[in-house]
């Protein structure tokens, strides 16, 4: 009957010290991003006019495209400095991946920098 007790006992003083060496190692998750900072990907867009013929697809509007992705690994909103030939604008946007615009039209963006809090 002791030995129950004791085992018992232990046994409920490890589950409670491995809980709380198990609250303390972990912390807040982080904010993710693909690439901290501006990048360029190339993703896959398809259109609503696809056509299934003779078992392929054909999507005149879809296809990849590269576009203009800032990535924030902070975990606040922040600011920033989005460059295009037609001008430069800001924008506030918030922790992880902001897709800002496709690279090879007309508005297309070439660049971008952080420049503050929002």
């Amino acid at each position: 009957m002791k030995a129950r007790r004791i085992v018992r006992i232990l046994s409920t003083g490890l589950l409670v010290a491995g809980g709380i060496v198990g609250t303390s190692l972990v912390g807040p998750e982080e904010a993710k991003a693909s690439v901290c900072g501006y990048s360029q990907e190339i993703r896959t867009y398809s259109s609503i006019l696809s056509l299934n013929l003779l078992g392929q697809t054909l999507d005149p509007f879809g296809g990849q495209k590269v576009v203009s992705v800032y990535g924030h690994c902070g975990p606040t909103n922040v600011r920033i400095v989005t460059e295009s030939p037609n001008g430069n604008r800001y924008a506030c946007i918030p922790p992880g991946d902001s897709w800002l615009g496709f690279v090879n039209q007309g508005g297309r963006i070439t660049g971008a920098y952080y420049v503050g809090l929002c």
